[in-house]
Parts: structure tokens; sequence; C-alpha cells
């Protein structure tokens, strides 16, 4: 019993280093310390996910990507690393992985609005805005507090015609962050509102 509690206490010491290094921006040590603590003790999801975001964060994608997939095994009703791999896939410009790594997060949890956000951005680069539209509305029902997914479901309406559905997500955009109004007096994606008198008085 002793030895396993020594154990413990030297994980607990090492990853209260990782972590100093980590704030400090210092990945090496970071990433070294992680990897040390994970050594004593591989059972503990968080030195898994914060080794994905250090070699996330220096761009080493592949090694982020196994080390969010050994967090989500030690955690499988979390999908932030599922999230997480989503994102790494989106920084290499492979979607459709992003779109997988995304779905696998929603079915954990199908309310988790930050990936049925980029689901929606991710098909509307895709050019498939249908299902853009489907992801977007999903988020905004999930959260109605995500001014940004209201935003972008405001602009894609807009570049679908839909006047009225983009005035109002619009609306409820600026309600909760009013600086969308200068935003979408300079997005191209409302030039088809630009004239329109009820588009000025909402954004005045």
């Amino acid at each position: 019993m002793i030895p396993l509690i020594l154990q413990m206490l030297d994980a607990d010491s090492l990853l209260a280093k990782a972590i100093y290094h980590h704030q400090r921006k210092e990945y090496p040590e970071a990433i070294e310390l992680y990897k040390e603590a994970i050594a004593l003790d591989s059972s503990r999801v968080m030195p898994w996910f914060a080794l994905g975001l250090v070699y996330h964060e220096v761009d080493s994608l592949p090694e982020a990507r196994r080390a969010y997939e050994k967090a989500f095994a030690l955690s499988p009703d979390d999908p932030k690393p599922l999230f997480n791999i989503g994102i790494t896939y989106e920084e290499e410009g492979n979607i459709l992985m992003a779109i997988e790594s995304y779905r696998r997060a929603l079915s954990v949890n199908p309310l988790y609005s930050k990936a049925l956000f980029n689901l929606g951005l991710d098909f509307r680069e895709l050019e498939m805005p249908d299902s853009a539209e489907f992801y977007l509305k999903r988020a905004v029902r999930a959260d109605p507090k995500y001014h940004e997914a209201w935003y972008r479901l405001a602009a894609l309406y807009a570049e679908r015609g839909k006047t009225a559905d983009a005035l109002m997500a619009l609306s409820k955009a600026m309600e909760i962050n009013p600086g969308y109004a200068l935003l979408a007096k300079e997005d191209s994606a409302f030039v088809n509102l630009w004239d329109d008198a009820r588009f000025k008085r909402l954004v005045r």
C-alpha cells in the first residue's frame, strides 16, 4: 500500500510540474513531465488530455490525436477529446475526418453545441448548405446563448436568400453581442441585405 501511495504522490508532483511548464509555454519540459506522470499512472484522464493539448499547441497533431484518444478511452462519457481530434483534422485541412470526429463527439453528447457548430461550418465549407443549416440550427437550440452560432446561421440564411430568417438570427446574435451589427455591415455574406430597410434599421 505504501509504495502505491508514494507512486501516486510522485505522479501528482510530476503533474504539478508539468502544468507549471505548460502554463509558461515551456512545451518540451511539459511534454516530458506529462509523459513521466503517465508512466507512473496511465489510468488518469487529465495527464493524457493535457499531453494532447501540448502536442496540439506545438502542431504535433498525430501525437495530439493519440493522446486525446487515450483520454477518451479512459473517460468515454466526455466528448471533449473527440472534439479536439476534430479540430486537429481541420487544421490539417481534412474536413471529412473532422466531420467524423465531431459526429463521434455527438454520439457521446447529442447536445454538444461546439461540435454541432463546427459541423455547420464544415458543411458550409463543403458547399452543402442544407446540412450546414441543419447543424447550425441544432447548435442554437442546444445553446440559445451561442451568439457566434446565431451569427453564422444568419450569414447562411442571407446567402440562401432567406431574408426573414437571416434578420431573425442576426437579431438573436446582436441581443447577446451587439458588436455583430458592425460585422454584418462589412460581411459579404450579407451583401444582398445591405440595401434592405429592415437590415439597415437592425444594424444602425
